[in-house]
């Protein structure tokens, strides 16, 4: 395939996805935007084995919410109904600007910036392409440009950015975790900016298309302000981690409970009604001896040897985190099916964001310490 950064044929190795809902005899592009999305829409319909995926569990939501997220992070590029196609050094130069419809222009050297980026950052690289496509796309499986893919995910990737995590939950509003992110996201968009315009000025366009030159030096490649409007969504357009801090604030107890606690914990966004209460902790965790899987769909799985216990947080009363320990970050996650009489439960304890310990028993206390658990013998008592 013709590399356009490069300006020369390269290799084509390994896989570009895309995914979509498409009518017979559609053509779709296949681009590292339509990769990035491929492997958030995999994770968020509760896929953590990205290598033999089970496509049964996906729908159209989790496609329209992916797609939306990544839209905010590529800003545009690669978002196009028909990307140009590159054969050789004039094919750039063919791309034309229209006052009147300005997007493909500027989404079109958008794309061509990202790659040029990528050449950029790792100028040893075969395919830019590709390369771009397999390796951002591993970064966006958790929706943002971070430098992380998954909790428990191990895949090898070369990252473009590297972001701070949002640790403390007293400042879970959009100013103060914008704040948080700024230098990434400011850093990666300065850059897109730079890469973005070199290409289009090695390519003439300030003697082809001047107009459009003066569009790019114009756009916005990230986003640099915006109004506290009350949301509980933090995401800012660019690179960065807009996950809230893991945890909560408040000191009110729940009926029950003796410590302070937040109720009814959600653990997807699909509607759009619900925030996701742990998103920090979705993933795959090894804990002693046990494997805790927490999938954006909400449920649960606790595997020890060939014992697996299930949950899933949706909302109940029983799902609730106790604070412990302010200053430590110490926590306990009950994921309880309260429904049932005496109620069960998976319980974790959560240190600094990370699964320390994970047990199962039933409780009458709808909010169970770690101390309130009584096990039968088809509960985990211990992960060590």
């Amino acid at each position: 395939m013709f590399d356009p950064i490069k300006a020369r044929n390269t290799s084509f190795s390994g896989e570009i996805h895309a995914i979509d809902t498409i009518a017979k005899n559609l053509d779709i592009n296949v681009t590292p935007l339509t990769e990035a999305v491929y492997q958030r829409t995999l994770f968020r319909s509760g896929n953590l084995d990205f290598d033999q995926p089970d496509l049964s569990m996906i729908n159209v939501n989790h496609m329209v919410i992916s797609s939306s997220e990544l839209n905010k992070v590529f800003n545009q590029a690669f978002s196009l109904s028909k990307f140009p196609r590159f054969s050789n050094t004039q094919s750039i130069k063919n791309i034309a600007y229209n006052a009147r419809d300005k997007r493909p222009y500027i989404n079109s050297f958008l794309s061509l910036g990202m790659m040029n980026l990528w050449q950029t950052s790792f100028p040893n690289s075969e395919n830019n392409y590709v390369e771009l496509a397999q390796n951002i796309g591993v970064d966006l499986r958790d929706g943002y440009l971070d430098g992380r893919s998954v909790e428990g995910d191990d895949t090898a990737f070369l990252a473009l950015v590297n972001a701070p995590k949002n640790v403390d939950p007293t400042k879970n509003n959009l100013i103060d975790i914008g704040l948080r992110q700024e230098d990434a996201r400011t850093t990666f968009g300065e850059q897109f900016k730079l890469a973005t315009l070199k290409i289009a000025l090695d390519n003439n366009q300030t003697i082809f298309n001047p107009d459009g030159v003066e569009e790019l030096e114009k756009y916005s490649y990230y986003q640099d302000y915006r109004q506290n409007t009350g949301s509980s969504i933090f995401r800012w357009t660019g690179a960065g981690d807009y996950r809230p801090a893991f945890g909560f604030t408040t000191n009110a107890t729940c009926e029950t409970s003796i410590y302070p606690c937040k109720q009814g914990l959600n653990a997807d966004d699909l509607n759009g009604t619900y925030t996701n209460n742990i998103e920090y902790l979705l993933g795959t965790h090894q804990v002693g001896s046990c494997t805790v899987k927490i999938l954006a769909s909400g449920d649960v799985r606790l595997n020890k040897g060939t014992q697996t216990i299930t949950g899933q947080i949706n909302r109940d009363l029983s799902d609730n985190l106790l604070r412990v320990d302010d200053t430590t970050q110490h926590y306990i996650l009950n994921v309880g099916s309260g429904e049932i009489r005496p109620p069960q439960f998976l319980q974790f304890e959560v240190r600094n964001a990370a699964i320390v310990s994970a047990r199962t028993g039933s409780s009458q206390n709808l909010y169970p310490s770690l101390d309130d658990l009584s096990f039968d013998t088809d509960d985990i008592r211990s992960c060590s």
